[in-house]
């Protein structure tokens, strides 16, 4: 099975003070528990330049894909209100070129630097003003308070009240 664990932290950086982040982390696993003991070895060791300076790493959601669906999947969304806050984004920020591969638009900056860093990027969607999103029906009816379970959670998400998770899955005992 594949697995999508999304993470996010909080971190004290020497000289530049308090920092947030988050990052995705995609790995191929017999199951959850296993998913989640290798993500967590990854983290400690591959990926630790990530979370320099964290003093613990939050999972929000772990996804299981048993495979990828033809017309894909978002696996996550995220929404910030006010203006966009200063922040650094790299995508496969420790190259990981042996499977992955990375399209952006504009050139390549290992190409011709100049034109990289001249280049206007645009948009990849433009939507019409004009046009009135529909409002979105409520297809369950809410669930009685204390009785929560993974549904739950995507609905909270999906009408943006999302209720992370908080810490790694404890390893469950096997029958």
């Amino acid at each position: 099975m594949l697995y999508v664990g999304h993470f996010r932290f909080e971190c004290e950086r020497p000289g530049l003070g308090p920092h947030h982040g988050e990052f995705t982390l995609l790995l191929e696993a017999e199951d959850a528990d296993e998913a989640a003991e290798a993500m967590a070895e990854q983290i400690l060791t591959r990926h630790h330049s990530l979370t320099y300076g964290a003093k613990d790493v939050w999972l929000d959601h772990l996804i299981e894909l048993e495979k990828i669906p033809p017309e894909g999947v978002v696996t996550k969304a995220s929404l910030s209100m006010g203006a966009e806050p200063v922040t650094m984004y790299a995508s496969l920020p420790h190259n990981e070129s042996e499977f992955c591969r990375m399209f952006g638009q504009g050139p390549d900056p290992e190409d011709d630097i100049e034109a990289a860093e001249s280049y206007e990027h645009e948009p990849f969607l433009v939507f019409d003003e004009e046009a009135e999103p529909e409002p979105k029906k409520r297809t369950k009816p809410p669930r009685p308070k204390g009785k929560r379970d993974a549904a739950d959670v995507d609905r909270a998400a999906s009408e943006g009240m999302a209720q992370p998770q908080h810490k790694l899955p404890k390893k469950r005992k096997k029958k």
